[in-house]
């Protein structure tokens, strides 16, 4: 039973099994904040995800029930539909750790990871991005930001989340409730696809995203940071055409470098 909920910015969340809220934001996102808690028995920290709007934690609620206990997703501990006192609805997950653009920005200055580093994140990132498709789901938001390393036993493990945008990998109609959002995700790492919006989102949409996460992560950066929305999706349709020399150049790791141009055979 949730007991109530207090107003979003006071940081405070009670219930008989959660007893408040550290008052700390770490993520806030277009569909809700993620904000640090603690339970009652044991003071065991948990993220507490709060829509801003009804159905904004549905979604992700609905994709994480399916992928409960597969490694690589974040463990659910209470999900609380949308009330009065929370119009968006709560999701308290189990707390993981940085995410690997946080990692990257505790490194001063960020140039670039080691090839080796970036292929084990492949490897990491590839096992629950095949897991959720395999489920019937596209995740729509591979970034950096949304693959974290777990905390204790799983510390090393990566981890997927914010299910926000996810859709239905068999979804064909454009007008479902699954697509009712602009599905482009983060700009810097979205699909072509989802730069036009002319078609559903497939699998194959999460691996160009991871593709240019692979590539930031190991070039530093990507040559469309800070341009315009069309200019990034014409650097992308060059890639398309031309190749991920593109965006591979300025890779230090030949490994990676092959690595990368396989997996965007795929993709292209």
């Amino acid at each position: 039973h949730w007991g109530g909920v207090a107003p979003r910015h006071s940081g405070y969340y009670c219930d008989g099994r959660l007893k408040r809220t550290v008052p700390r934001r770490l993520g806030k996102g277009l569909h809700g904040e993620v904000l640090l808690g603690e339970s009652s028995s044991g003071g065991q920290q948990v993220a507490i995800k709060v829509g801003f709007r009804r159905g904004d934690i549905e979604r992700e609620a609905s994709v994480l029930a399916a992928m409960a206990g597969v490694p690589g997703f974040p463990t659910v501990l209470l999900n609380q539909p949308p009330n009065e006192q929370s119009k968006g609805g709560v999701l308290v997950m189990e707390l993981l750790g940085p995410s690997l653009d946080e990692l990257c920005q505790r490194i001063a200055p960020y140039t670039y990871l080691s090839g080796p580093t970036v292929m084990r994140v492949g490897r990491g990132a590839l096992s629950p991005l095949h897991q959720l498709h395999v489920a019937g789901y596209v995740h729509n938001d591979v970034k950096p930001g949304n693959l974290l390393l777990g905390r204790g036993a799983t510390s090393s493990a990566l981890h997927l989340i914010d299910f926000g945008l996810a859709t239905l990998a068999t979804d064909m109609c454009p007008n479902s409730a699954w697509r009712r959002d602009m599905l482009k995700g983060t700009p810097s790492f979205a699909s072509l696809a989802a730069h036009y919006s002319r078609r559903p989102m497939r699998p194959v949409d999460d691996i160009e995203s991871l593709v240019y996460t692979l590539a930031y992560l190991a070039a530093g950066g990507l040559p469309w940071e800070g341009l315009p929305e069309a200019e990034v999706a014409q650097l992308k349709k060059r890639a398309m055409t031309e190749g991920c020399h593109v965006f591979t150049d300025p890779i230090h790791s030949p490994t990676v470098a092959t690595a990368l141009r396989t997996i965007w055979a795929e993709v292209s």
